[in-house]
């Protein structure tokens, strides 16, 4: 009773400390980014040593010890680098917050406690994964693309399998079993083959097991199935909302209309499950959910499980925390297009917030700095130059190849010549500048930048440009449309629901069609 009191007391503190820790990160004016806090984790120089119970579990039986100390040497090498990289974050908001979503697991499995550590890694990828020593690290892109707290919580079920049944360690040492074979006359496609039939097997395994224990929490099952949409769906933006027309413009500044798509000529999101996976390490979608599906069948009522069980507004901040890494992980890697679409939906929720429209603006400018065709700096959210990094590195995605809302974006950005961006980032960054009453060094630099592009660039003057607010004749705009404030995953599932309908109506229209004609009188003529 005392234990129980003093737990719940503890996790009362955790939480409450962790609300705290949430009013100071991102608030609706401002952001501060993602950073490690405190002493170095322990388990980061953890060495990783296999035990004779370890070597027992390998599928194959295989025991060499070239090959155990080669792993040990290998895996020890790629967790040193991985976590003095500074990608993996660690005593930050979201990973307090998703070892509280653990903690949920960890009560069931309390032999797991001390042996497992949950991190979070800046990465814009959908995914976690689970390394030989324990640590399972979660990146910020799947926590942005993610619904709710349910299924991250299945997610990282799904990772403790990986850990429990050694996958790292025996996918290795069965990787090591056919490179042997290979050498002995098998072609380098059927070990291929061969090495991501076993690789499925174990995520296979991981989801099954890991749904197993997902049951035994009190969060709604349905709530697995509903991940394979996060992963199904990870290559769209984290919402699919209507780029509006207006949003760059007022009185002054207007783009012409074919500078947008027609809302019917924007490439639909499709749906592609049930894609042959041979090639693949996964399972394809389809397959997943199924299994999913068929062991939750006859489960009852949901057993009457939630979605949230630390804080539904929690999460949600989380979330909003990682799409704002997520958009500064696109800038760094000079995807604008999505950065854009990316600061255009945080703005949605957050239109005052200074960081997210320095996001904003710091994408324009650099896109602009590429359309000059010349070595010109890119700048970052960090107020420094890249030196790294210049505008010839660039490179405009395809806008053809871009499904669902944010296509929209790249046919704009793919329109606008070298001029037109550079008034365009102008326009943005000197309003900004201005409102922060110009204090802002990045901003600044930019302004001063993009002043010198259209001077010595384009021989643009102040005089060029209308004193007088833009008049158009036509009526409203069709390519502005109010987006419903709905996830993309609710939009998608929508549509399919329409789908099925639409074929199940045509398929009884075609029985009854035959049925008709049955009855109809046969001509002997």
């Amino acid at each position: 009773m005392i234990y129980k009191v003093l737990k719940n007391t503890c996790l009362f503190f955790l939480i409450f400390n962790a609300q705290a820790l949430f009013s100071q990160q991102l608030t609706p004016l401002n952001y501060s980014p993602l950073l490690s806090k405190g002493n170095l984790p322990e388990i980061y120089s953890k060495k990783i040593k296999i035990t004779p119970s370890d070597l027992a579990l390998n599928k194959r039986g295989e025991t060499d010890k070239k090959d155990n100390i080669n792993f040990l040497r290998i895996n020890n090498i790629f967790i040193t680098r991985l976590f003095n990289s500074g990608i993996i974050l660690y005593n930050d908001t979201v990973s307090a917050y998703l070892n509280q979503v653990a903690e949920q697991i960890f009560k069931l499995t309390p032999d797991l406690h001390d042996q497992l550590k949950i991190y979070l890694i800046r990465s814009k990828e959908a995914n976690a994964y689970c390394l030989n020593n324990g640590c399972i690290l979660v990146t910020t892109g799947l926590i942005a693309q993610a619904e709710n707290e349910a299924e991250l919580a299945y997610i990282i079920c799904h990772e403790i399998i990986h850990y429990q049944k050694k996958h790292v360690y025996n996918e290795y040492v069965s990787t090591q079993t056919l490179e042997k074979e290979k050498q002995l006359s098998t072609t380098a496609i059927t070990v291929l083959l061969e090495q991501n039939k076993y690789s499925r097997e174990n995520e296979t395994e991981a989801d099954g097991e890991g749904l197993e224990l997902f049951k035994k929490t009190n969060y709604g099952i349905k709530n697995a199935a509903k991940a394979m949409d996060v992963l199904l769906y990870s290559r769209i933006p984290f919402e699919d909302f209507v780029f509006n027309k207006s949003f760059f413009e007022d009185s002054y500044f207007k783009f012409p209309d074919n500078y947008f798509l027609k809302k019917d000529e924007i490439n639909p999101v499709k749906s592609p499950e049930d894609y042959d996976d041979k090639w693949s390490t996964h399972p394809n979608i389809k397959t997943r959910r199924l299994n999913i599906l068929k062991s939750i069948t006859n489960y009852p009522s949901d057993n009457h499980g939630k979605s949230f069980l630390i804080s539904e507004s929690g999460f949600y901040y989380v979330r909003d925390i990682c799409r704002i890494e997520t958009t500064n992980i696109y800038i760094h890697d000079l995807d604008y297009g999505n950065a854009i679409y990316a600061a255009y939906i945080l703005l949605k929720k957050y239109p005052d917030n200074f960081y997210i429209k320095k996001m904003l603006a710091i994408s324009l400018y650099n896109f602009s700095a590429h359309k000059v065709k010349k070595e010109n700096p890119l700048i970052t959210n960090d107020d420094y130059s890249n030196e790294f990094l210049t505008s010839s590195s660039f490179h405009l995605k395809d806008y053809k190849k871009i499904e669902g809302q944010s296509e929209q974006v790249f046919y704009f950005l793919s329109k606008l010549s070298g001029q037109e961006s550079s008034v365009l980032a102008l326009s943005y960054s000197w309003k900004l500048y201005n409102q922060n009453n110009y204090k802002d060094s990045a901003l600044h630099l930019i302004t001063e930048k993009l002043f010198t592009i259209l001077a010595k660039e384009y021989h643009i003057s102040y005089s060029q440009f209308s004193s007088l607010p833009y008049i158009k004749n036509t009526t409203s705009d069709s390519t502005v449309n109010s987006s419903g404030e709905i996830s993309k995953y609710e939009k998608f599932r929508k549509k399919k629901m329409a789908m099925a309908t639409m074929l199940n109506l045509c398929f009884t229209c075609c029985a009854m069609k035959s049925k008709i004609q049955i009855l109809l009188p046969v001509s002997t003529e």
